[in-house]
């Protein structure tokens, strides 16, 4: 009986080619030439344990993605000449690599200050994944790598999103200089469509304490412990208290008002103005109009579905 030919990939039980078997195969491969040694099994050790995690299937394919150095950060984008800079867009002061992205940079920083208190006080130099990985299994336990895996994707896919229709979006920062006692914000309103309607910088004098400064600002920000504070109903004791009651009592006379807290990433255009509000003596406001400094990030975040282009 005559049968068609076709193409088999032999190193797939069900013959097809996949990303995924290809890997496989290049790195046995590649362990077959050097020998197996007990750094080598080591390592399969951490990638068994990893797929073995009870998340969903996109969480162990990010971390497959992240241990191997493939996902699209600046620094890969950039060797692929796809971007000139490979800086991150986020703190704008190092290379944006994986474990940048994931546990060095301040945006991961503000995460996992509020996840572990085991992880608040863990240094930044972790340079290597799976290191990090065996690093924390050995701290926190297996139980609690699930959580962190699912973490350290949705630090990756922090973006800023649009409103619901016919709603408008406040977000807010606010920097402390606390040698000077000055307080910059920065504040930026947007429509459903992500255009932009009003853009501030300001400053606030008298002030040394970042929370009591993001306290002034508040709008919708990134500062976890203020937005905890007036969504709750007792009474702010605190040494930032009178401020925070009086943002709950203005917020409460506005219709279908809220205030939610997002991490830096999906707050990029506020950070930077806050930044860039140290430099000024003065406010400024502008009204349908975005200054220079933030053009770039407003257009990304206006034309961008949600994830689809974090680092253009």
């Amino acid at each position: 009986m005559e049968v068609e030919d076709k193409l088999v990939w032999s190193y797939d039980e069900k013959g097809q080619f996949s990303v995924k078997s290809a890997y496989i195969l290049e790195f046995d491969s590649k362990r077959a030439k050097r020998g197996e040694t007990s750094r080598v099994r080591e390592v399969d050790r951490r990638w068994k344990d990893m797929w073995k995690l009870k998340v969903p299937e996109k969480v162990k394919l990010f971390m497959w993605k992240a241990g191997n150095e493939i996902l699209p950060t600046r620094r890969n984008l950039q060797l692929r000449k796809i971007v000139e800079d490979s800086i991150c867009p986020i703190c704008k002061e190092i290379e944006e690599t994986v474990m940048h992205v994931i546990w060095q940079c301040p945006a991961a920083s503000d995460v996992w200050a509020e996840f572990n208190k085991i992880l608040q006080k863990w240094s930044l130099n972790e340079d290597d994944l799976l290191s990090l990985w065996k690093k924390l299994v050995d701290k926190v336990g297996k139980a609690e790598m699930g959580e962190i895996a699912s973490v350290m994707r949705e630090i990756r896919n922090q973006v800023w999103k649009k409103p619901r229709e016919s709603f408008i979006k406040a977000n807010w920062d606010a920097t402390v200089d606390q040698k000077e006692k000055k307080m910059r914000i920065g504040v930026m309103i947007r429509d459903e469509e992500g255009e932009v309607l009003v853009v501030v910088e300001g400053h606030q004098r008298n002030v040394d304490q970042p929370a009591v400064a993001k306290s002034y600002a508040l709008w919708k920000g990134d500062a976890q412990l203020i937005v905890k504070a007036v969504n709750n109903q007792e009474e702010d004791r605190s040494v930032y208290g009178s401020i925070v009651e009086a943002s709950k009592k203005l917020i409460s006379s506005w219709k279908d008002w809220s205030v939610e807290f997002v991490y830096r990433n999906a707050n990029e255009a506020a950070h930077t103005l806050a930044k860039e509000a140290l430099h000024l003596d003065t406010e400024i406001v502008w009204i349908e109009e975005t200054p220079n400094c933030i053009r770039n990030i407003t257009e990304r975040e206006r034309t961008c579905k949600e994830g689809s282009c974090l680092y253009q």
